[in-house]
């Protein structure tokens, strides 16, 4: 089992020609406010970023893959919440871990 730094690193070099800024502004999913991003994509300023969160692991896989390319299209970054194995799978920009998952490794 691979561990969570060297996870971390093959993200980073599959995504260090893109990674030329940290986004200022971030959109988070939710399931009662925004369950789906893809209509607010268009509304967000280029260079902004959205994580994706949802409970359900199969509907945030579907959702990665859905969301990545249509955000990468529009120049955001988009990270995916506590599964770096997806961000690598669908191309994410990244991954955001929680406090506690973060501390945990």
């Amino acid at each position: 089992m691979a561990s969570l730094a060297n996870l971390a690193r093959r993200l980073n070099r599959a995504r260090a020609a893109t990674a030329s800024q940290i986004p200022r502004v971030y959109v988070f999913t939710d399931t009662a406010r925004l369950p789906d991003p893809t209509a607010i994509l268009s509304r967000l300023p280029r260079g902004a970023g959205i994580v994706l969160r949802h409970p359900d692991v199969a509907v945030l896989e579907e959702m990665a893959h859905r969301v990545v390319p249509a955000a990468h299209r529009l120049g955001l970054k988009v990270l995916v919440a506590a599964d770096l194995r997806l961000a690598l799978r669908c191309g994410a920009d990244g991954v955001h871990l929680s406090e506690r998952a973060a501390r945990l490794g």
